[in-house]
């Protein structure tokens, strides 16, 4: 994951304003995952879009990856989760923030805040969607005036599974 934030820097400083300052923070031993990159990039991209909007006047856009472990107690209180190594994906703006009748909608396809013309409502969609489909799973915390934080959950593949899959040509990084 790590290689792929990296590589969304340069698309992210042509696209967010520069009002809007990025920090990326990347785990040095972050362990790997099973991933498409290109879906990655997009759960990313679309985050990060919806970042830029909910920040007219300026504000921060922090990204930041680290190793996690979830327990069975974390686990017993999310029905998509299973106690395990995750690498955990961490989206925060400073923006706008959301009230709690916007977030119990914000995954729901074609569900948007933006005026007419202005947006599809599927991008947060999407981005669910593709985080389902790697086994992991997503939350979302926001404040009105306090801006949201995304935390994207994806189960670590141990090293010695790496070797095999890498061994059976499917791509993992």
């Amino acid at each position: 994951i790590n290689d792929q934030i990296q590589q969304m820097r340069k698309l992210l400083d042509r696209t967010i304003p520069k009002n809007i300052s990025i920090n990326m923070t990347c785990c040095d031993d972050l362990m790997a995952i099973s991933g498409d990159p290109t879906q990655i990039e997009q759960i990313i991209m679309n985050i990060a879009l919806n970042a830029r909007d909910a920040m007219p006047d300026g504000g921060k856009l922090e990204i930041e990856t680290t190793n996690v472990f979830l327990d069975e107690q974390f686990c017993s209180e999310r029905t998509d989760a299973s106690p395990g190594h995750y690498v955990l994906l961490r989206i925060t703006d400073s923006g706008r923030g959301m009230n709690p009748e916007i977030m119990s909608h914000i995954f729901e396809p074609f569900f948007t805040t933006k005026p007419a013309g202005s947006g599809t409502g599927l991008g947060l969609s999407i981005v669910h969607g593709i985080v389902v489909n790697h086994r992991g799973f997503i939350t979302c915390e926001s404040s009105v005036g306090l801006g949201t934080t995304f935390r994207i959950y994806f189960p670590a593949v141990a090293n010695s599974a790496l070797s095999k899959i890498t061994h059976d040509s499917v791509s993992f990084w």
